[in-house]
């Protein structure tokens, strides 16, 4: 019993020195306010490093609880590098960074989507995916290809459509319908359709040889089902680096790209 117990204390000493000195940095580093920081799932992360245990469920749920509390995945990851300088080897080789960053990450992508409930996944007009669930779906791939060791910008596209700005609501409301439906006629094999902005569109999909033929039909089909949106399409390379994409999800949603 007195050995357990010894074990035990010890256990909890080293895990508080861990919590400390993660808190510390992440504050530092990150600027994370310890107030903010400190969860049930960070000690947990801490517990399960110091002892050796399986670590993937507390990352996934650190990531759940960084979201909620509202950090970006940027944070979320830069939190996890606070945490991996405090460590020595034997600790940093149990943390496994290759599948940590991808287990937090998809932890984040969940919490995410729960904080932002169904009203904030979905656009209502629509039925298409909002731009703020494009983002989380657009991390999602990089860590994704990370994991995998291929270059998310070989693997996958955005294909873009932008319409003409117009002014009547309920005209600008059935171009939207009109553009939506020739989307999903086009992208029906899982991609993620979403609007991006008030007259943009986006479907993030895998590269594949067909998608100019593709998107050479999705412009035929919007040319016919709207042609006085002035409608144009094309294939949008993703950035190399994650970090650039959501620059250029906003770049998209602000003017009209020459034709193409």
């Amino acid at each position: 019993m007195g050995i357990r117990t010894d074990a035990s204390a010890r256990v909890e000493r080293r895990t508080a020195a861990v919590i400390r000195r993660w808190s510390e940095r992440s504050r530092n580093d990150v600027g994370i306010d310890e107030s903010e920081w400190s969860c049930p799932a960070t000690e947990d992360v801490a517990t399960r490093v110091v002892t050796g245990a399986e670590t993937r469920a507390a990352l996934e749920a650190l990531g759940s609880a960084r979201a909620e509390l509202g950090l970006s995945l940027a944070e979320t990851l830069a939190d996890l590098d606070a945490l991996a300088a405090t460590l020595g080897t034997i600790r940093r080789r149990r943390l496994s960074r290759a599948h940590a960053d991808r287990w937090v990450a998809r932890g984040w992508a969940e919490g995410f989507v729960s904080a932002l409930g169904p009203a904030g996944c979905i656009d209502a007009l629509t039925g298409l995916n909002t731009s703020d669930f494009l983002s989380v779906r657009v991390d999602q791939v990089y860590q994704h290809c990370a994991a995998l060791e291929v270059a998310a910008n070989d693997a996958y596209a955005l294909v873009v459509i932008d319409v003409q700005a117009e002014p009547a609501p309920l005209v600008a409301a059935g171009r939207r319908v009109a553009v939506a439906d020739c989307l999903r006629h086009w992208f029906r094999a899982g991609e993620t359709l979403a609007v991006n902005g008030p007259h943009g569109f986006v479907a993030l999909t895998p590269r594949d040889p067909h998608l100019p033929s593709t998107v050479a039909q999705l412009r035929s089909s919007l040319a016919a089902h709207v042609p006085a949106a002035d409608p144009r399409a094309w294939i949008e390379p993703l950035p190399r680096h994650r970090q650039d994409t959501r620059a250029l999800l906003t770049d998209l949603q602000a003017s009209r790209p020459p034709r193409r």
